[in-house]
């Protein structure tokens, strides 16, 4: 008989920290998850006093619609204004001490 293999699990870190800047936070996130060959799981870590809103909206969207695939976690012990939206867009979020 055939074992199958479980596929190995691997995760993607994306970690966003500084101001949300137009042009650049979105470009940034999407290099970084690339970077990754099929990973299984996304945490997101976030560290963040926010900044452009419409920059904000557009990684929030992409997160979301990694999360439709693969589970996305958001962690932050800092994410204030547009920021604490991308937090939002994990479907299980940690809040660090």
């Amino acid at each position: 008989m055939l074992a199958l293999q479980q596929p190995e699990a691997m995760t993607a870190e994306i970690y966003i920290s500084g101001r949300i800047t137009k042009d650049k936070t979105l470009k940034d996130v999407i290099r970084q998850f690339k970077s990754f060959d099929e990973p299984t799981e996304v945490v997101v870590e976030i560290k963040s006093n926010g900044g452009n809103k419409d920059e904000g909206n557009a990684v929030y969207d992409y997160l979301k619609n990694i999360d439709a695939e693969i589970p996305v976690t958001t962690k932050t012990g800092k994410a204030y204004s547009i920021a604490a939206k991308i937090f939002a867009a994990g479907r299980e979020r940690i809040v660090e001490d």
